[in-house]
């Protein structure tokens, strides 16, 4: 929508940002895609290798290999609702559950 007085053009119509594109469907349907990816025994029997390498499950180079592990499923999914594949993306993407983190269903998934 733009809105023009005396043909200037006072407001300018702006894409949705993802935040304001995740609807509570949509999120629940991100959620969904991520659990399937986390599910996968290829990622399931590459985390406990980096669990069993980290029995802590602390440390930076635990962290930094989880991360990893997680952004090969998350830089799949996340463009798909109009997020980064990367770690900028997943902090967008959490911010953007923000309005729906309190929902029964939103937070059963988490």
């Amino acid at each position: 929508v733009s809105l023009s007085v005396s043909g200037k053009e006072i407001v300018k119509s702006r894409p949705m940002s993802p935040e304001e594109m995740l609807t509570f469907e949509c999120a629940l349907s991100l959620q969904e895609e991520l659990m399937e990816g986390f599910g996968k025994p290829e990622f399931q029997s590459a985390l406990a290798q980096i669990i069993q390498e980290h029995p802590s499950k602390s440390g930076t180079d635990f962290l930094r290999k989880r991360t990893e592990l997680f952004l090969t499923v998350q830089s799949v999914v996340l463009p798909r609702y109009g997020f980064e594949g990367s770690p900028k993306g997943v902090v967008q993407m959490m911010g953007a559950f923000a309005p729906h983190g309190l929902r029964a269903e939103v937070a059963w998934n988490n």
